[in-house]
């Protein structure tokens, strides 16, 4: 059985106008908001299907002027921009009634037909306007937006991380208003990022200004991924504009000696409460090469003693890894052990959470150079590389997968030196 829209033929001269096939009447199909709509015509009593010609396009406009927001182009109608129902009674109306009368002149003609020729309505002017903004921000989102989108792609890092990150955006902000932020980034040129990165202070540390500018990098590659850019607008900058040099000046390491005398310099202090539980922190930084905030986590289920490890997780990356039992590492967990009969497996070793404090406190008692507890561990893997420890040994015991990589990286010097030292060493047996 056919439907009743299948048998609709489109009058040519007319748009929106269809005739029935088989009885005659006369119906309207305009598209609003993406949804087809129809209406059968209906005389004056409203229940009566319109069979004329004349009297369907009159009707005709009637219900295209009572859809929702119908736009009339003042152009094509000559009218000053009105409702559209006040626009069809003052001027559309007269028209098709002159029209069906005959008397119309070609103007009329020109202008009812234009009106009839009009393809969208407010409402469909407003939802495609809405749908195009989205779609803009969608293939050309703002820097922001990327920059959001970066912050979702990040949320496994700790708390502290994503601060970082975060501080890069609100950089953008500081020294260049939302400017940049509000252009969308394929816009961005490699000239626009040049100028603002030489706009950053140059009293920036140059770890912190490339550090930024790493983020920056992989703000733009995932925007690259994510096909809003062809091209990353930061890779296209040469290195001296992109990057600072890094003073060659090696950071102050404390020897081993001087780290037991930190540990002990806090032991002694008979005012603070917690001297002890600080010492040993400290103590366990220095002997074990791990980090605070691994020390600070651990339980005594992670002192294996059976395997002569520590069971450690690296807050940074939830990487397990093990430290081994280094000789100068044992005695002091046994003696450790030995103060908490008592312990229980979910115990924390230490119920503090920083120590920094402690040990300035202790450099400057001592006339120390500042040290952090960061450089207590440096000073334990100083210590092991130039003992000739392996570093890949070095790089597992920190929670590193690549090899070791880091490591002869940051203790380029260290290494140099254990080599030199073994050379001559090498050489020396050759003269036997």
């Amino acid at each position: 059985m056919k439907t009743t829209r299948s048998q609709l033929e489109k009058i040519a001269s007319v748009p929106c106008l269809y005739k029935h096939a088989g009885n005659g009447s006369y119906y309207g199909l305009k598209k609003v908001a993406g949804k087809k709509l129809s209406k059968a015509l209906k005389t004056d009593d409203g229940k009566t299907p319109v069979t004329s010609l004349q009297e369907a396009k009159v009707k005709l406009a009637g219900w295209l002027a009572s859809l929702s927001g119908v736009i009339t182009p003042t152009a094509a109608v000559g009218l000053p921009y009105q409702h559209p129902t006040s626009i069809y009674q003052q001027g559309i109306n007269s028209a098709a009634l002159r029209m069906m009368e005959g008397t119309a002149t070609p103007a009329e003609n020109e202008r009812y037909n234009a009106w009839l020729d009009t393809e969208h309505n407010v409402e469909t002017f407003k939802l495609e306007q809405e749908h195009k903004v989205k779609e803009t921000a969608k293939d050309n989102p703002t820097l922001a937006a990327c920059f959001e989108r970066f912050y979702t792609y990040k949320t496994s890092n700790t708390e502290g991380t994503i601060n970082k990150y975060k501080a890069v955006k609100r950089a953008f902000e500081l020294y260049n208003g939302n400017e940049l932020l509000n252009t969308p980034v394929n816009k961005i040129t490699p000239m626009i990022l040049a100028t603002f990165l030489g706009q950053l202070p140059t009293t920036w540390k140059p770890q912190y200004f490339n550090t930024f500018e790493l983020v920056v990098n992989q703000v733009f590659e995932m925007a690259r991924m994510d096909r809003s850019i062809k091209e990353n607008p930061l890779s296209m900058l040469p290195k001296e504009i992109k990057k600072r040099k890094v003073n060659g000046t090696r950071d102050l390491v404390p020897t081993i000696e001087q780290c037991e005398q930190i540990a002990a310099s806090i032991r002694k202090q008979s005012a603070a409460d917690t001297r002890e539980v600080s010492a040993n922190l400290c103590e366990l930084i220095h002997r074990a090469a791990i980090g605070q905030a691994e020390a600070v986590a651990l339980t005594w289920s992670d002192i294996d003693f059976e395997n002569e490890v520590i069971r450690c997780t690296r807050v940074k990356t939830n990487t397990p890894f093990d430290i081994p039992f280094y000789h100068c590492l044992q005695p002091f967990l046994v003696a450790l052990a030995d103060k908490h009969p008592n312990r229980k497996p979910t115990d924390k070793l230490f119920n503090i959470v920083n120590i920094k404090k402690a040990i300035y406190g202790a450099c400057e008692r001592l006339n120390l150079p500042s040290y952090s507890p960061r450089d207590l561990r440096k000073a334990r893997i100083t210590w092991l590389l130039r003992k000739g420890y392996p570093v890949e040994l070095i790089a597992d015991a920190q929670g590193h997968k690549d090899g070791g990589v880091l490591i002869r990286r940051v203790y380029s010097n260290v290494i140099d030196e254990s080599k030199a030292a073994y050379k001559k060493e090498m050489l020396a047996k050759l003269a036997e």
